[in-house]
């Protein structure tokens, strides 16, 4: 059935959420051996995080879509049900950078490339002495302004973050919303 089949596509949603969390990380654990690592290994990683996010954005995509599908089939084009579904997509959008950031990086990461930079992989020692490890994986945000046309909503979204922010909390955000999206309707 075609709720069924919904469920089971917010859960690769949530494979692909579970598998970029893990991979980020467990590359915090990795810190000392990923600095030994040559260019083409650090590149290769860089590769395989920017899988990890497309398949995300991609899995994203499809569950919405199908949603939307399902409901108009079992609904028809205007019913309760469908209404319902549009408007918690519209106030996702309006009140949640996240939400309108993810919904466009989809397209940016298709017309004009990785979404992701390279990782920053440091290790120093903070101001108790201790060896501090870190692994930060960040949007670049003038990259993404300079290559593509983002509609006004999330270019001044755009323009008021930092020059690089954090990939994790804008996934763990915009997987808290798609997980209000499914629950057990139509």
């Amino acid at each position: 059935s075609g709720l069924i089949e919904n469920e089971n596509l917010f859960i690769v949603v949530e494979m692909n959420y579970k598998e970029l969390q893990s991979k980020i990380y467990g590359c915090h654990s990795r810190v000392a051996e990923f600095l030994q690592q040559d260019s083409h290994q650090l590149n290769m990683l860089h590769i395989d995080i920017n899988r990890l996010v497309l398949n995300m954005l991609s899995a994203i995509r499809t569950f919405l879509d199908h949603k939307d599908t399902h409901l108009k089939r079992k609904f028809g084009k205007v019913s309760p049900a469908l209404s319902l579904f549009e408007k918690e997509k519209k106030e996702a959008f309006d009140n949640n950078f996240e939400y309108r950031f993810i919904s466009k990086l989809r397209n940016f990461s298709q017309h004009c490339g990785l979404p992701v930079e390279s990782p920053e992989i440091k290790s120093f020692q903070n101001e108790n002495f201790e060896v501090e490890n870190q692994f930060n994986v960040f949007f670049e945000t003038e990259k993404l302004l300079s290559n593509f046309e983002w509609g006004t909503f999330v270019k001044k979204d755009l323009e008021l973050q930092p020059e690089r922010f954090n990939v994790l909390p804008v996934i763990d955000r915009m997987y808290q919303l798609l997980a209000q999206f499914k629950i057990g309707r139509a």
